[in-house]
């Protein structure tokens, strides 16, 4: 599988000319990319006039608000074009290997999903999505995602036919940025067996307090 420097990323040439001509001073940004806890996500940035673009690696059952800043001549225009890739990278840290049953996208701040595109798996298979309203998006992969998978969302690989970028509404921002949020949601089997072992070790533990009075 290729590292995050070797995805290919394009801009839009019209949607930048618009954008220019607008009066656009700065491309959109993930303002907390870096600055996430390495042991839950990694973020690389990739984002463009008129596109937000990163590339995001779940080392778990992830709960992760990114913080996207706009510029002026984006909010302008009204939308911005979005790709990503999700990584099921779990497999990274020890005893963490999860295959997530859906994932999770939720804006905040004003924005909204006003065009749902395509999204894949490492295979080219498309994935269910369902967005029950305006903010809020549901990748169901079946089967379920397992680690070193991916979801490709939007057209980044420009030689998959058929994929289409997803578009979102910035035009009613509350502020000049907004937030994304990603929730990996693992099978419900593994919140099972993890509950019954988080029991078993309590009880040990109480066990074991009781032996030493």
């Amino acid at each position: 599988m290729p590292g995050l420097a070797a995805r290919v990323h394009l801009a839009t040439a019209a949607m930048s000319l618009a954008l220019l001509a607008a009066g656009a001073v700065r491309a959109a940004e993930v303002d907390n990319c870096t600055a996430l806890d390495p042991g839950i996500a990694e973020c690389g940035d990739f984002s463009d006039l008129g596109t937000l673009e990163f590339d995001l690696s779940l080392l778990g059952a992830a709960n992760v608000g990114l913080e996207v800043q706009t510029s002026a001549g984006e909010r302008s225009n009204g939308t911005l074009i979005f790709r990503a890739f999700l990584f099921n990278d779990s497999y990274l840290v020890e005893g963490e290997e999860i295959d997530f049953a859906q994932v999770e996208l939720q804006l905040s701040g004003g924005a909204r999903f006003e065009t749902i595109g395509t999204v894949r798996n490492f295979d080219f298979e498309p994935v269910t999505v369902m967005s029950p309203e305006a903010e809020l998006a549901r990748l169901s992969p079946a089967p379920p995602l397992p680690p070193t998978d991916l979801l490709e969302i939007g057209a980044l690989d420009p030689e998959v036919p058929g994929a289409v970028d997803w578009e979102i509404d910035i035009s009613q921002l509350a502020a000049t940025g907004f937030v994304l949020r990603i929730v990996a949601v693992p099978e419900p089997g593994v919140l099972a067996s993890r509950a019954g072992a988080a029991l078993v070790l309590g009880m040990l533990a109480a066990r074991a307090a009781r032996r030493r009075r």
